[in-house]
């Protein structure tokens, strides 16, 4: 099986893993209506390891000055060098 033929929807391991270590951020991704949560789905595909990944669900929930969507966008352009779409 190649990595196209994957569905891009799937729960990422890593992913699952760390929503498992961090209850905030696994009650903060399972109130997001399906649309965001297929965005994250979809941003956490680039990441490459399980710190990175740690830190992605981490910061999920993590108290700052802007709003958890503005900390999601400037955390996935960190680790890969994309913007991401705008979700209204």
């Amino acid at each position: 099986m190649n990595n196209n033929s994957m569905n891009r929807s799937e729960m990422p391991v890593g992913l699952v893993m760390a929503l498992s270590q961090n209850e905030s951020a696994l009650n903060y991704f399972s109130r997001l209506p399906s649309s965001q949560q297929q965005r994250i789905i979809n941003d956490v595909h680039s990441i490459e390891s399980k710190e990175e990944m740690k830190q992605y669900v981490d910061n999920l929930v993590s108290p700052s000055s802007t709003t958890n969507s503005q900390a999601l966008e400037d955390i996935t352009r960190q680790m890969t060098g994309v913007n991401p779409p705008n979700v209204t």
